[in-house]
């Protein structure tokens, strides 16, 4: 506890700081090897920290544009990003600027008028925005495309912006030292004991068995093995059979996105949640058998899957989020459950296809 304490301390300095700073260091100065600044704008400078994860922007007016390849200074660090704030005087945040940063936590300067195109894409790891002026000055800010993440993640305003609360990120899942790897004859097999790694679209935050996403036929997740990461397979284009044990109770974001190969899921009666976009884009899934334990099926976990017609779902869902069978071929629903729990299920916009679906009571 009193590490955390000290923690959320050394986060709050940095912060009520770097929101009073008008002026930074020298574009030339470089520190430690655990600190690193420079420039990123004609009047903006960057200081990044590697034992903490915070990405400091600050000085005044825009900062540069960065191209899509990854060149701002950071970049090379984009993993290693827990933390982002941008203080006071900054106007403007550059195309691509923050590609494949892992901030859970970005701090705004009601300064910054203007986010350039793509500057958060891929910022996946991204749960809270805190923004030091009025939701109607937030509103106000020209947000360029490409930057969902930011957008639809939650706002603290001036009215309730504690810097306390901008703590250190979280720690992440980790990947377990007996989670092992095996591939044969196309098979990719995945053992151990323990929780998967989360991973990012990023091909340099990818697993190591992304080498076979083009040879893999199937996927088997041993007995043992507690959650599949975000990412963890995603664009295994010609994968058709994935074996997932009743040990799994967790599947993260897109952890199957673009498995276009895939024709039949079955998530067992342990899994108890499913990332967004989990199998979106699996253009050749037909059938789907979810767990008895999911309440709730999340955003485009199934969209654009344009050949599924077949899901089999439990009374235990009562809910359907956006999208989440958008862009489907749903001809059948059966539903272990009676027409008056069916009837309760909470079925949110973009699921036409699940609505118009002939329901099958089992």
């Amino acid at each position: 506890m009193k590490k955390l304490i000290h923690a959320l301390f050394s986060i709050c300095l940095v912060l009520a700081l770097t929101f009073s700073i008008t002026s930074g260091a020298s574009a030339a100065e470089t520190a430690s090897a655990d600190i690193t600044r420079g420039s990123c704008g004609a009047s903006v400078t960057y200081e990044f920290n590697r034992s903490t994860g915070i990405l400091i922007i600050k000085g005044s007016g825009r900062m540069d544009d960065f191209l899509k390849s990854g060149t701002a200074p950071w970049y090379k660090d984009r993993l290693n990003v827990k933390n982002i704030i941008i203080g006071e005087g900054v106007t403007y945040l550059g195309e691509y600027a923050f590609k494949y940063c892992q901030a859970e936590n970005v701090a705004v300067s009601s300064s910054v008028k203007e986010i350039g195109m793509k500057a958060f894409i891929y910022t996946d790891s991204l749960k809270q925005v805190y923004y030091s002026g009025t939701k109607s000055q937030f509103s106000a800010i020209q947000i360029a495309s490409g930057n969902s993440a930011f957008k639809t993640a939650p706002v603290s305003y001036e009215s309730s912006l504690s810097l306390a609360s901008v703590s250190p990120a979280s720690a992440a899942i980790t990947e377990t030292s007996s989670l092992t790897y095996t591939f044969s004859s196309g098979v990719l097999t995945i053992k151990g004991k323990g929780a998967m790694k989360n991973y990012i679209a990023d091909m340099s935050g990818r697993p190591e068995w992304i080498k076979y996403k083009s040879q893999a036929k199937s996927i088997v997740i041993a007995s043992g093995v507690t959650s599949i990461g975000d990412y963890a397979f995603s664009d295994f284009t010609a994968v058709t059979s994935v074996t997932i044990p009743s040990t799994v109770t967790k599947i993260g974001y897109r952890a199957f996105y673009k498995n276009y190969a895939l024709k039949i899921v079955t998530l067992p009666n342990s899994v108890t949640s499913v990332g967004k976009n989990a199998f979106q884009n699996c253009t050749g899934l037909e059938k789907v058998t979810l767990s008895g334990s999911l309440s709730e099926i999340p955003a485009y976990c199934f969209s654009q899957c344009s050949s599924l017609r077949t899901v089999t779902l439990t009374s235990r869902t009562a809910r359907i989020n956006s999208c989440a069978f958008d862009g489907t071929a749903l001809e059948t629903v059966s539903f272990r459950g009676t027409a008056a729990a069916f009837k309760s299920i909470t079925v949110a916009s973009g699921n036409t296809p699940f609505k118009n679906a002939k329901v099958s009571y089992i």
